[in-house]
């Protein structure tokens, strides 16, 4: 067997092999940035303090480059599965790794932030773990790159902007969805249904945690503008209670404050409890209580424990006997009719909660993914009459020479 007869069999293998690793690193990647962009958001933030520009990036780049880091890998990774735009996807993704693979060294080495957040909160790793995740996968880019005209493609060339323009559009769509309401799959530990009184007071873990999950939700705490501790009071406050969650008040969306100012008095009117919690300061909140008209109680907590509680600023939290009923965005706060019926009724703040994030997953893999079987199926059937048309056509040439 000749050396060029063995490279042409164990670049088939290799080949198969780095794009089924790169596609599938790289849309897990896209994905979870693409369902938590505030996540990638705050990532993002926290390296640019470690490295000291923090201040020269507003959150709205920060969230727009998050937007965009989603979009990019989600639709790389699709990309080599399918095969489609072989010369310009493997050479970014080359780029892609050759640039973040030795700046993953710097940081497992530096350590100036403890989770490199790559797949956000669904799968946290150490700097080291993603230096060597990051190898494997460089080595991956160079094998797709070096054979990228042996790749066989899933659908046609001629129908593959089809496929490349509904994967942008659907990664992009997520995210702006994801932004405007809440994550439609919750990673973090304050997700809806836990029970934040049998995790923080109980001795044992409760049934379908972890002590992972636990150790995270510890960090929960709340403080008095004048200093008295409230945490257990808001635990084992029985009945409703309404946590409106502002991270940082004084950057908080007050284009719903009418929405808010219902959802208090329908609180007072109904004996609920309501209560907003913030990392600002005595003064941010005097001046948000002065511009909104606030009649409700503030209290304080640490701005990192708020942004993983809800990704919105506003946001509400709505606990029931110290358990997780329903998280809402801004956008999503109940209308007026909505609040004219009992809060027990009230379907915003009775979602279902178990297998809650299988549901959201199955349903938007379903709205990725049957598209794009269509697609394919419309393609492969078109080159099925094709061929059929071009055989057609031979066979009468053939009987005309006959």
């Amino acid at each position: 067997m000749t050396n060029a007869r063995l490279r042409l069999l164990l670049s088939r293998p290799a080949l198969a092999a780095a794009r089924i690793v790169l596609g599938a690193a790289f849309v897990a990647s896209g994905f979870t940035k693409a369902v938590d962009p505030r996540g990638t958001q705050y990532k993002l933030a926290d390296y640019a303090e470690a490295f000291g520009v923090g201040a020269w990036l507003p959150d709205g780049l920060l969230l727009a480059v998050a937007v965009a880091l989603a979009v990019a890998e989600f639709s790389l990774g699709a990309f080599v599965l399918y095969g489609i735009r072989r010369r310009s996807t493997t050479a970014l993704l080359l780029l892609f790794m050759a640039v973040f693979a030795p700046l993953s060294l710097y940081l497992a080495l530096a350590n100036p932030v403890a989770d490199c957040g790559c797949f956000g909160d669904a799968w946290m790793l150490t700097n080291w773990q993603t230096f060597g995740k990051n190898v494997v996968l460089l080595g991956c880019a160079v094998v797709a790159w070096r054979w990228r005209r042996k790749m066989v493609r899933a659908i046609s060339e001629r129908h593959q902007w089809t496929v490349s323009m509904w994967t942008i559009f659907y990664a992009a769509t997520v995210a702006a969805l994801s932004i405007r309401n809440l994550p439609p799959i919750d990673f973090r530990p304050y997700k809806i249904g836990v029970d934040l009184r049998g995790a923080l007071l109980a001795d044992s873990v409760p049934q379908g945690m972890t002590w992972a999950e636990v150790a995270r939700l510890a960090d929960f705490a709340a403080v008095s503008p004048t200093g008295d501790d409230l945490t257990e009071a808001l635990l084992n406050a029985e009945g409703w209670t309404l946590l409106l969650v502002a991270p940082r008040i004084e950057e908080a969306d007050d284009s719903r404050m009418d929405r808010i100012g219902e959802l208090h008095d329908f609180a007072q009117a109904h004996g609920h409890r309501m209560l907003c919690l913030t990392a600002s300061g005595p003064e941010a909140i005097a001046h948000w209580a002065d511009l909104t008209g606030a009649e409700y109680a503030f209290a304080q907590a640490d701005e990192l424990l708020l942004k993983t509680m809800v990704r919105a600023n506003p946001g509400l939290v709505v606990l029931r006997d110290g358990r997780i009923a329903a998280k809402l965005s801004a956008a999503q706060l109940p209308t007026e009719d909505e609040l004219a019926t009992a809060i027990e009724a009230a379907p915003w703040a009775n979602p279902p909660a178990e297998q809650r994030n299988q549901r959201a997953l199955a349903r938007l893999v379903g709205w990725y993914a049957v598209p794009l079987l269509l697609f394919t199926l419309a393609d492969r059937l078109w080159l099925v009459l094709r061929l059929w048309r071009v055989w057609r056509w031979r066979r009468r040439r053939a009987r005309k020479r006959n």
